[in-house]
This record gives C-alpha cells, sequence and structure tokens, in this order.
C-alpha cells in the first residue's frame, strides 16, 4: 500500500485456536492497524497478539512491516483481513474497491509460498479491476 499515517491501532488479543471463533462483535477484528493515505484509510485485521510495530502518529512507508498475519478476532484460521475504507472507523466506513497492480497467472505461485514468493488462492486467476 501507499505511505500513510498510521492513525488507529489495537494489539494484545490472544489469536483464536485454529477452527476456533471469537464471536464477541467488538472483537471482531482482533489486533489491528488503520493508515490513514489522505482521505482513503488501509485496515490491517486479524493481526498476530504482539506483532504489531507502529503506534497512532507514526508515518510509514510503503513495504514497512506493520504486523504479522494472525487469528484473533472473528477469525478462525490465520489469514490477513486487508480492506480500504471512506473512513477511519470500521463500523461507520464504506468498503472501497481495492485495485491491482500486478496479475497472476497460476504459473508463477504457490499454494503455500516461503518469504518473498507470490501469493496465490484457491483460484489463482487474479487481475486488475478494469
Amino acid at each position: 500500500m501507499a505511505d500513510g499515517i498510521v492513525v488507529d491501532v489495537s494489539d494484545g488479543m490472544k489469536d483464536n485456536p485454529v477452527g476456533r471463533i471469537s464471536l464477541s462483535v467488538k472483537e471482531i477484528l482482533g489486533n489491528y492497524v488503520v493508515i490513514d493515505h489522505g482521505g482513503v484509510y488501509s485496515l490491517y485485521a486479524h493481526l498476530k497478539n504482539g506483532s504489531v510495530s507502529v503506534r497512532p502518529g507514526e508515518r510509514v512507508k510503503a513495504g514497512t512491516v506493520i504486523g504479522l498475519a494472525g487469528n484473533s478476532g472473528m477469525s478462525s484460521f490465520p489469514h490477513l483481513h486487508f480492506q480500504l475504507m471512506d473512513r477511519e472507523d470500521f463500523y461507520d466506513a464504506v468498503s472501497l474497491p481495492v485495485l491491482m497492480q500486478y496479475t497472476v497467472e497460476g504459473k508463477n505461485c504457490k499454494k503455500y509460498p516461503s518469504k518473498n514468493e507470490i501469493i496465490c488462492g484457491l483460484d489463482p486467476q487474479i487481475h486488475p479491476i478494469p
């Protein structure tokens, strides 16, 4: 994502055991970071307990490690929930479309990648939104 200013963080919620989920609405996001990119906000949620490495007010550059994927909040398996929003508050925001810079055609990705490898899902046909 682009450079921005960290506006909200939460850390300290334990990760759920795989296959189990926290049903508390107030804990839906688990550990998270919200960054302001000039009126567009990015949300990174379900981060690993204790891994959030930024604080509100901190300026971050694209590529900065802000936390690790985890299983906190309303999550039954470790993953990163990423979304763009029109405002800082997840509960009051409208989700915005995410435009992809790169495409993945399935031949160059692995289902379970190692560090610095291309990540793909079960359907590797990912294309930018026109």
